[in-house]
């Protein structure tokens, strides 16, 4: 879809592979996860694409990032991590709670 093949072999590999300098554990996880979020919600515009022909959208795409990943996150603990609108505004900080 955007002519660039790769196969890292995990969504991990991948995400380690840029580097990210976060010494804070939360941090990393929460980064790990919205990373995965990403690759989630890029696959799901690749496979619109593939098999109904809906073209992806830049925007829709990085809020379904921005949703899932605030959904997952909220799965994971037991009390409220951040606002929906904290998490727009800084995902990081919210990491820390």
């Amino acid at each position: 879809m955007f002519g660039v093949t790769a196969n890292p072999g995990s969504p991990h590999t991948s995400f380690e592979s840029f580097g990210f300098p976060f010494n804070c554990r939360k941090r990393r996880q929460g980064l790990h996860m919205i990373w995965q979020a990403t690759c989630w919600a890029v696959w799901k515009a690749r496979n619109s694409m593939v098999f109904e022909g809906i073209p992806p959208s830049v925007r829709e795409i990085v809020e379904a990032i921005k949703r899932t990943s605030l959904r997952w996150l909220t799965a994971k603990r037991s009390w409220a991590v951040c606002l929906a609108y904290e998490w727009q505004k800084s995902p990081l900080d919210c990491l820390l709670r």
